[in-house]
């Protein structure tokens, strides 16, 4: 087990101080009428501690690429509702100039350790980091060069870019920034007791989870893929066991939406492998041959790299099935094919080896129909279990 860290969020909030505005936000409310001549409208609530987890979870997002850790979360949120700081990111931006504990807390994010080095490198690079960290994409030549003019002209500084940028999202990159927020959201709540160990690594999990959200990803997932790699990391980081091999990432290393579906992938020693992956329940399993007839498979994933190369396994109109790798062909009748849909291992002597599969058919939103294809695989006279998903054009 790795060395205790200090956790960074004691850091950052010791260079934000404990002053502020000690005003309450409910003294501020407007007294009602006595006697009032229309219904009385009840007053909006005092801010409590959770209202503010939205914005800390963005805060983390913009600077770290990663969601809140279950300390940070607490601590920077009590801290802003001590110091009455706003409850909203463009708010929060607003008051940068005004208020000084306000540009404390953004400034405590800016200039951390994971921060600066997450952010390196020249301002061209670091406007190109914050698009892909936030929007899943790169800055078209106009969005650069707008963003380098405000850096370069002092009208926003590095410190404030990431929160700049966050809160000029629009369109698609607001629908995306949302859809990571709402993982980031699911993944703290999977956290909600204290880790056994407070260490910086345990950042990646979520930062590669983030990282691979899409605007087609069904948030239906977001929970019970939230546990899983909340799950996995804490069941391999915290086990009593040998240091794991050079190269090796602790949990899922990487992940692939797909309709309906996610894949995980795990990194050992350098090598990813496909090892688990979830479907929405809108996903409907297909047990027999029939339920794949016609269909053709062309894109594969023993990772979590879409991988079109080639290879294909097709299925004709009876739901007998062809398996093409390069000049190599196996093939599989559809009774076989049933029975690998059932759980029963049928041999490949094509490519040595025993295979089940799992399939599923997914109602996409124009009315069409998505599929995915799972191989589970066992090399001959092997004990691992090999996954390999297949998804159509």
């Amino acid at each position: 087990m790795k060395n205790h860290l200090i956790l960074p969020a004691l850091l950052l909030l010791a260079s934000c101080g404990g002053s502020g505005s000690d005003s309450n936000p409910a003294a501020q409310l407007p007294a009602p009428p006595t006697t009032p001549t229309t219904p009385p409208i009840t007053p909006p609530k005092a801010a409590v501690e959770s209202d503010y987890y939205p914005l800390v979870n963005q805060l983390y997002l913009s600077y770290f690429g990663a969601a809140a850790d279950y300390y940070g979360l607490r601590a920077f949120s009590s801290n802003h509702l001590k110091n009455g700081l706003p409850l909203t990111a463009k708010e929060l931006e607003a008051a940068l100039v005004s208020n000084p504990t306000a540009a404390q807390v953004v400034n405590s994010f800016a200039d951390s350790q994971i921060s600066t080095q997450f952010y390196s490198g020249s301002n061209e690079l670091v406007i190109e980091k914050v698009f892909s960290t936030l929007f899943g994409r790169t800055p078209d030549a106009g969005e650069k060069a707008k963003w380098l003019a405000k850096l370069n002209g002092g009208e926003v500084s590095r410190r404030y870019l990431p929160l700049a940028i966050l809160n000029s999202a629009a369109g698609s990159d607001k629908d995306l920034l949302a859809k990571k927020a709402a993982l980031a959201a699911a993944y703290i709540a999977a956290s909600s007791a204290p880790p056994q160990t407070i260490e910086l690594w345990e950042q990646e999990t979520s930062r590669a989870l983030l990282a691979t959200v899409e605007l087609e990803a069904d948030e239906t997932l977001f929970t019970p893929l939230a546990k899983a790699a909340v799950r996995r990391f804490e069941t391999e980081a915290f086990a009593p066991i040998l240091p794991p091999p050079v190269g090796t990432i602790y949990g899922f290393s990487s992940y692939k939406f797909l309709p309906g579906s996610v894949l995980m992938c795990a990194t050992k020693a350098r090598k990813s492998r496909l090892v688990d992956y979830l479907v929405s329940a809108k996903a409907v399993a297909i047990s027999e041959a029939a339920g794949l007839a016609k269909q053709k498979f062309s894109i594969w994933h023993e990772d979590c790299v879409s991988i079109n190369n080639g290879r294909s396994f097709a299925f004709d109109d009876g739901g007998n099935a062809t398996l093409t790798i390069g000049t190599s062909i196996a093939k599989f009748t559809a009774d076989q094919v049933s029975q690998a849909l059932q759980g029963q291992a049928i041999a490949d002597a094509t490519f040595r080896r025993s295979v089940k599969f799992q399939a599923y058919s997914i109602a996409k939103a124009d009315g069409s129909k998505a599929y995915l294809l799972v191989e589970r695989a066992v090399g001959e006279g092997g004990s691992t279990e090999f996954l390999t998903a297949w998804i159509q054009k």
